[in-house]
């Protein structure tokens, strides 16, 4: 389902930078909306090989759950 997706679009970005023996990636999560709405969105900073920069990616949209917003960007990086 949705939790197995999410778990696994953050699994597959890791195990990647992993490969090319790159830092962790490292999320920032923002919360909007009034506390009985809360919505999520993300972004993922990735370290590139050498001599290049982070790359951050947002997630695409705002989502209901951290988990999700984390996945998102994560799929998107």
């Amino acid at each position: 389902g949705a939790a197995m997706h999410n778990l696994s679009m953050k699994v597959k970005l890791q195990e990647l930078m992993q490969q090319h023996g790159c830092d962790v990636p490292q999320y920032e999560t923002l919360e909007n909306g009034p506390p009985h709405q809360r919505r999520f969105s993300c972004m993922v900073r990735v370290s590139m090989p050498k001599p290049h920069d982070a790359v951050v990616f947002p997630s695409t949209e705002a989502h209901a759950t951290k988990k999700a917003a984390m996945a998102d960007a994560a799929a998107v990086a």
